[in-house]
């Protein structure tokens, strides 16, 4: 039975996020139709199939399901008539962040009671790689907007490249784009950008952790055959969350001399959910593929929050958690130096049973909001709440279970 997890989805270019949650709802449906009505099916015996003792009891049975068939068709004045059928609750999902439409890769969905997890992988580290077109500025920042300036590209070598980029790895401020989902005075910029104004925005501290720019091929450093003057560099990143991969390209290119834009964008990973083991929602063909091809891969909660430390605690800790009390801080909880960035040494108590990449988790790279985040489970390694120290205390902040 689908109850709760993590999907790990290949969102293809064209489809927005929430088109992608659309598709898994409609593929899940049926399945998880079928197994609670199955689930809600007692087995009974029926009224018209037990031995009655005599034609008298058979009669007095028949009244009785007579009048009960009566008064099952009517109803009081604007009360709907309820059908026969088990009613199926419906099936709540999320999403990590979300991917510009003409983007692919990595998206993160969060099933059921897991969606109350999903700000924290939101909050892991993210790798994009990406195209970025020298010489050409579009309004959208990316290869679907309308051309608004050209400039020359000089002859870069590698090193120039690398140079460049480098100087944006670490804290780094950015505008956020007008062609972006960030709200601003409760309005989508986007939405204001379609309409075609501007407005102030302010800038956001982002962090770029690794960063790699170099040539795509000779082609591609020597600009196009059809002498368009454009360059076609390939670039990686690894940021934080609230990164806007065009606005780093404009930004490379400006350091540059010249202008950009980003092509062919494709998330790599979110923590330690990686393209490799995303799962395609549709076949060759274009259709929706079954149950069958997804269900397998979903994730537990606790694997999916495998980036954060995890604490197993004693049965009497987990009723008191599970009821929203605060705990004493357990003996297994190593408290961070709140001097320090990295959580790397913090171990987790707990095993990895599904094929996220522990390694590939980047539990370095969080942000230091996110250090004070504990995963705690029970003695099955079900996850039963995320909490976080406060007061010399373990405070619940969210409990599933």
């Amino acid at each position: 039975m689908i109850e709760s997890g993590f999907l790990s989805v290949k969102k293809v270019p064209g489809v927005t996020s929430h088109d992608a949650i659309f598709q898994v709802k409609k593929i899940l449906k049926n399945n998880r139709g079928q197994i609670e009505s199955r689930q809600l099916e007692k087995p009974s015996q029926k009224i018209q199939d037990r031995p009655l003792k005599s034609e008298q009891a058979k009669k007095d049975n028949q009244t009785k399901e007579g009048e009960q068939e009566k008064a099952g068709s009517q109803t009081k004045k604007g009360e709907k008539i309820k059908s026969g059928k088990p009613k199926i609750e419906k099936l709540k999902i999320g999403h990590s962040g979300t991917l510009d439409v003409p983007a692919s890769g990595v998206l993160v969905l969060g099933i059921g009671k897991a969606t109350r997890l999903l700000k924290f992988i939101t909050a892991l580290p993210k790798k994009y790689v990406a195209e970025l077109i020298l010489g050409v500025e579009t309004d959208t920042g990316d290869s679907t907007g309308k051309e608004t300036a050209r400039m020359p590209v000089g002859d870069f070598s590698e090193e120039d490249l690398s140079k460049a980029a480098k100087k944006f790895l670490g804290e780094i401020h950015q505008i956020p784009p007008m062609h972006s989902a960030k709200k601003v005075g409760g309005q989508r910029l986007y939405k204001l950008a379609y309409e075609g104004k501007t407005i102030q925005r302010e800038p956001q501290v982002v962090n770029i952790y690794s960063i790699q720019l170099g040539w795509v091929d000779d082609v591609s450093k020597n600009g196009e055959k059809n002498n368009s003057g454009r360059k076609i560099a390939r670039l990686e990143v690894e940021c934080s969350m609230g990164t806007y991969i065009r606005t780093l390209g404009e930004d490379i290119a400006k350091e540059l001399g010249t202008v950009g834009h980003i092509k062919d964008l494709c998330r790599l990973s979110v923590g330690g959910f990686r393209i490799e083991d995303a799962v395609n929602l549709q076949d060759e063909t274009g259709e929706l593929v079954g149950a069958e091809s997804i269900v397998p891969a979903l994730i537990s909660p606790a694997v999916g929050m495998a980036a954060y430390p995890q604490v197993v605690l004693s049965d009497e800790d987990v009723e008191s958690i599970s009821n929203g009390r605060a705990i004493t801080i357990p003996d297994n909880v190593q408290i961070p130096d709140k001097e320090k960035i990295s959580i790397s040494n913090k171990k987790s108590v707990s095993s990895n049973e599904n094929n996220l990449d522990p390694s590939n988790s980047n539990t370095t790279n969080l942000n230091t909001s996110n250090q004070n985040i504990y995963v705690a489970l029970d003695n099955n390694s079900q996850l039963i709440a995320v909490c976080k120290i406060s007061d010399n205390m373990f405070h619940p902040d969210v409990v599933l279970s």
